[in-house]
This record gives C-alpha cells, sequence and structure tokens, in this order.
C-alpha cells in the first residue's frame, strides 16, 4: 500500500514542493500476512487523485500532511491529517454533496465535485469516508484554516 499510496501522490510533488508541504507516510507492516483490504485499484486511485487535488489547492503552506495506514484495526484506516481551509462542523456530512463548495473555500473552490467523487468512489468499494474537524490553527490570506482528519474505512477480506 505503501507504493501505492507515494505513487498517487507523486503528480502533486512540485506543488506541495512550491508551497513547503512535505507528505509524511506511515504505514506499518500487517501482523500476520492474512489480512488484505478490499480495494478496487482503478476507483481508490480515483477517489485517492481527488483527496490530493483537493490537498493541492486547500491545505496551508509550509504544514506537513500526514498519512497513516491503521490497518491493524478493525475496520482498517487509512487516515490523511493536514491544517487547510476550514471545513465547519456543519459541513462536514454536506462536502461530501455533488455540487457543494464549502463556505470558506472562496476562490479557491471551482465546483465543489472533488470530495462528491471521492466518496462515491470509495463506496462503490464499499469503503467509507469521512471528515473531522479537530480545532482552528490560524488565518492567512484571509482565510481560516483548521486541522482536519480525513478518515477512510475499508472492509476487511
Amino acid at each position: 500500500m505503501q507504493k501505492t499510496v507515494f505513487r498517487l501522490t507523486n503528480p502533486f510533488f512540485d506543488e506541495f514542493k512550491k508551497r513547503n508541504i512535505v507528505i509524511n507516510i506511515n504505514i506499518p507492516k500487517l501482523k500476520t500476512g492474512n489480512e488484505k483490504v478490499l480495494i478496487d485499484p482503478g476507483l481508490f486511485n480515483a477517489a485517492f487523485w481527488q483527496l490530493f487535488d483537493n490537498a493541492s489547492k486547500y491545505a496551508l503552506n509550509g504544514r506537513p500532511i500526514e498519512i497513516t495506514a491503521k490497518l491493524n484495526e478493525s475496520p482498517q484506516k487509512l487516515e490523511i491529517e493536514m491544517v487547510s481551509v476550514c471545513i465547519d462542523e456543519d459541513e462536514t456530512e454536506s462536502i461530501f454533496s455533488e455540487g457543494y463548495k464549502g463556505r470558506n473555500a472562496g476562490v479557491k473552490s471551482e465546483h465543489g465535485i472533488g470530495l462528491f467523487i471521492v466518496r462515491k468512489a470509495l463506496g462503490l468499494m464499499n469503503a467509507k469516508i469521512a471528515v473531522k474537524n479537530e480545532g482552528f490553527d490560524s488565518e492567512s490570506d484571509k482565510f481560516k484554516y483548521c486541522k482536519h482528519r480525513f478518515i477512510i474505512e475499508f472492509q476487511m477480506q
């Protein structure tokens, strides 16, 4: 999984480098070799690409993005933590709706389709995604930034 995640973040490397954003990937080995994450590679690639397309627009310059896999838990999880333009508590579900543009996104957002695609693609694999706002971080360039944790839960085989 680590190679897949690294490969999927690679197209955004130049943009993150320009903005001094480091991506830290922490994917431990499974305790036994028997557990497998049920994913469709094409759908997973589409979902992950959309997440990082959003991150390339909304993450705060100079702050790391942490990707952590919790593969020895049930359900298995992939968590992405970042400081990005605030998604308010009352938007944590609607942000995944087709056409919904977060109220703090301002001119950074065009259509409000990215996270809808993420949820749809993951849902086709019986995976779930949620976002948690873990509190206000700072303000920069007239945008409010909060710490967010995107949590993807996978079905185990």
